[in-house]
């Protein structure tokens, strides 16, 4: 059975993947083996496919979720969230 670790400032968790996007909305699958919390999100660069993460990490966006992933980011920037840069 595969889980996934997540840091917190306060906790940890540990489950599965799936189980923690759907538990937790503000979290979106990007790839096979990486969710994001999309508050989190810097900026997204889709000639190298990549989020920009707000600690600085670079993470993986899978081809096929490029446009969805957009289409979450355009979202959240009409709301109130915030800005993310889109390159």
């Amino acid at each position: 059975m595969n889980h996934t670790r997540l840091n917190f400032s306060k906790r940890t968790v540990t489950a599965k993947l799936s189980e923690i996007v759907v538990a937790n909305p503000s979290f979106i699958r990007v790839h096979r083996s990486f969710a994001v919390n999309v508050p989190n999100i810097e900026m997204m660069d889709r000639s190298l496919q990549m989020l920009m993460m707000n600690n600085g990490d670079q993470i993986p966006v899978a081809r096929r979720m490029l446009a969805e992933v957009g289409a979450i980011i355009r979202s959240f920037n009409a709301g109130e969230g915030g800005v993310i840069g889109v390159q």
